[in-house]
């Protein structure tokens, strides 16, 4: 049985191993961290810098839980719980990441968001929780640990009285989401410099017995 807890320290060693993880299941290989970050002059790093920022973002103000193996973070998931939008304060990594983020990248996240942000608040509104990141290293994959984390995360909003969404532009993704009980209920696309991306909008409505 996999031990699912929530990471709650903003302690920079805790901050580095989300980042790390995160970096690992989200990289040059997904297409769309390749269709945000692939053009800048060193993306690997920037990807790194960029989830140490939001980590620090997402352990401070949303829910985050993990899966630890040998001390390390093997597998997570972010959640932001229901509730008003707000505006995101600084973290310590802020200033940095906007130094080292070319501007052309800026502008593709600024884009991407916005068509996100846009489908999000016609598709779910703001009172489920909202699964942004679900990831497992690359050499713990296939032992089940996305499915523990994603039905903690269920168990979590039910005991709550409340659905969870999520959204995906990975299409790989959707039977496994379809096997907890999600269906799609709406999607929208993006350009991304040269690449043009589906996004997907999930939730567990019919399986809750929201219909």
């Amino acid at each position: 049985m996999q031990v699912v807890k929530r990471l709650t320290s903003l302690d920079p060693a805790a901050i580095d191993g989300l980042a790390k993880l995160l970096a690992s299941c989200f990289d040059l290989d997904d297409e769309l961290y390749a269709a945000l970050f692939g053009d800048a002059p060193d993306p690997l790093p920037l990807i790194t810098l960029y989830f140490r920022s939001r980590g620090y973002e997402s352990v401070r103000d949303d829910e985050v839980y993990v899966v630890e193996a040998a001390g390390l973070i093997v597998a997570a998931a972010i959640v932001v719980p229901p509730g008003p939008r707000r505006q995101r304060e600084a973290t310590p990594y802020s200033d940095e990441l906007k130094r080292e983020t070319p501007p052309d990248v800026t502008e593709k996240q600024k884009i991407f968001h916005e068509v996100v942000d846009e489908l999000e608040s016609e598709a779910f509104g703001d009172d489920t929780y909202y699964l942004s990141f679900l990831g497992v290293a690359p050499w713990a994959r296939g032992k089940g640990l996305a499915g523990a984390l994603l039905k903690h995360v269920v168990d979590r909003a039910r005991a709550d009285g409340r659905l969870v969404t999520v959204t995906t532009t990975t299409e790989g993704n959707i039977p496994m989401y379809e096997k907890f009980g999600f269906t799609g209920i709406q999607s929208a696309e993006v350009t991304l410099g040269r690449s043009r991306l589906d996004i997907w909008a999930m939730d567990n409505a019919a399986s809750e017995g929201h219909l």
